[in-house]
């Protein structure tokens, strides 16, 4: 994968000691995958990928409608400047972990062309898989596909709107990870089976 203004390569001589254990515990594909590009820049479907979502509108019926990365994001360097470079990895992660819209152990790894989102998976049950969020999941083209998943969480958890309102109850992480995980469709198995799945439309 060829990307424009990566970071520089990752060592543990120009990272702290705290992002460096950040990066030991990533999965090895992706810990791969930095040690050689350390996020950028891509140009508009270069590299673009099935997503599992559907968009069903008026006369449009496509049961996976596809997107494409235009930024992945990478690891801050002690010599780099914030607005030469794609958002830092880690920063994302601790932001969106502050908004609570994906679940805990999920981190963001890139930026599609419409502002969705690529994760990826640092939890024990699904460590390393790769998964989507789509920013219009609210939306009238996609809302059915979400809405038939957010109710199954409901059937398991009735009292799901007490649990919520309560950050202190045992229940709350667990139920807000369930909801969370239905605004996300998992698109491959590990990072690798991702890049795989890539494929260049800007001629198309």
């Amino acid at each position: 994968m060829k990307l424009e203004n990566s970071f520089p390569i990752i060592s543990s001589h120009n990272i702290s000691d705290e992002v460096w254990r950040f990066f030991e515990a990533l999965p090895k594909d992706y810990k791969r995958f930095l040690d050689k590009t350390n996020g950028g820049f891509a140009e508009a479907f270069e590299y673009s990928f099935e997503t599992g979502v559907p968009r069903i509108i008026e006369k449009v019926n496509n049961p996976s409608k596809t997107d494409c990365v235009i930024k992945l994001f990478g690891i801050r360097t002690s010599n780099t400047q914030p607005n030469e470079f794609p958002e830092d990895l880690i920063e994302t992660a601790n932001e969106y972990a502050a908004e609570e819209f994906l679940p805990s152990g999920i981190i963001s790894i890139a930026s599609c062309i419409q502002n969705s989102l690529v994760c990826l998976s640092l939890r024990k049950n699904d460590f390393g898989q790769i998964y989507y969020w789509d920013w219009y999941w609210k939306y009238p083209w996609s809302k059915d596909f979400f809405q038939a998943r957010i109710d199954k969480v409901w059937t398991i958890y009735p009292n799901a709107d007490e649990i919520l309102n309560n950050p202190q109850n045992d229940l709350y992480q667990i139920v807000s990870d369930e909801f969370n995980y239905a605004t996300i469709v998992k698109i491959a198995e590990s990072f690798d089976d991702f890049l795989l799945k890539l494929k260049d439309l800007r001629e198309e």
